[in-house]
């Protein structure tokens, strides 16, 4: 769950399509050649040592500017193709594309000065299409839409050249969820949250993009609701950060298999945390060891309920990914 996209079809359309048709090929595992240079980073694009990172970066030089790829540390899946302006990194300037864990592109489109500017696509991993949206300067502008996995509308956004203009989203059925205007590609106003039977159920009120404050209905639409008015919050373990760090030293074995041969790192978890709190699905991600992927999945099944996902002021399935880091000198970390 994650705030509304504002997503768009121009001169890039074309491009994606290629790119969506070829994406199995470019999906190819890490692989070090001799004209390029790769580092293991962490989440913060800073190199680090192979067990402390998160991500294999490889890079060289392309028409004046800097190609990159990104892998998973395992470098068995490409993540992302980004073109940068910079050795740095930090000023993306061309085409850029993010993929699927099954290797279709997630995301694409053309960066201009770090700037988001023409036609962005992407596709669900069932090869349905995700989103189409148009940008200027990072705005986004003319018509924008957003698909469920079944390619039903989730959300739709009309704009002008300046990206004022409103924005829509849909339930599953087709009745609009929630309603508002765009001022500069920003929520900006007020915005309305309804039930499937057209009820009023929340009333939100913005300034540049920024939630500054929710009201909540009972199911008439028009009473105002008492206590808590909750608009979006991700799951937690009950207790926060520090309780779940006293979990994990409570319960975490660090396997003999792999203290005996040395092996560090980080191991991602992505699992559902349900309405009521319980956790399923998991699914490892990444990791340096199989004892270690053993581990984090029976200390994940032993962990108690967490403090659902929230929104619209009610509990909500939630898709979350986790990360665990083992370390023979020190102490295993959550973050």
């Amino acid at each position: 769950m994650k705030p509304a996209l504002f997503l768009k079809t121009l001169s890039v359309f074309t491009a994606c399509i290629s790119l969506h048709t070829i994406s199995a090929a470019q999906g190819k595992a890490f692989k070090r050649d001799n004209d390029t240079l790769y580092a293991y980073i962490n989440r913060n694009g800073e190199t680090v040592p192979k067990i402390q990172a998160s991500l294999i970066r490889k890079w060289w030089p392309e028409d004046g500017k800097w190609k990159a790829e990104y892998f998973d540390v395992t470098g068995l899946q490409k993540l992302e193709i980004t073109t940068f302006s910079d050795k740095d990194f930090k000023t993306r300037d061309g085409i850029h594309v993010k993929y699927n864990r099954n290797g279709l592109i997630k995301d694409s489109g053309n960066y201009v000065a770090n700037q988001r500017e023409g036609t962005f696509r992407g596709w669900h991993e069932n090869g349905g299409e995700h989103h189409v949206q148009h940008y200027k300067k990072n705005i986004p502008v003319d018509t924008g839409v957003v698909f469920y996995d079944d390619g039903k509308l989730m959300q739709l956004t009309i704009t002008n050249d300046d990206g004022n203009g409103i924005f829509q989203d849909y339930y599953t059925t087709n009745k609009i969820r929630q309603i508002g205007k765009l001022q500069e590609g920003k929520r900006n106003g007020t915005w309305i949250v309804k039930r499937e039977n057209g009820t009023k159920k929340m009333q939100l009120e913005y300034e540049a993009d920024s939630l500054i404050q929710t009201f909540c209905f009972e199911e008439d639409g028009k009473t105002q609701a008492r206590g808590e008015c909750i608009f979006e919050k991700e799951p937690s373990f009950p207790g926060g950060v520090k309780a779940w760090t006293n979990f994990l030293q409570r319960t975490l074995h660090y396997p003999d298999e792999a203290l005996n041969r040395n092996i560090q790192g980080v191991v991602k978890v992505e699992f559902t945390v349900n309405k009521d709190g319980s956790l399923t699905d998991f699914v490892i991600l990444n990791s340096p060891d199989l004892s270690l992927s053993r581990e984090v999945i029976r200390i994940m099944s032993k962990s108690p309920s967490w403090e659902p996902a929230i929104q619209f002021n009610e509990p909500v399935k939630f898709k979350h990914i986790q990360a665990i880091s083992f370390y023979t000198r020190r102490e295993t970390r959550a973050f």
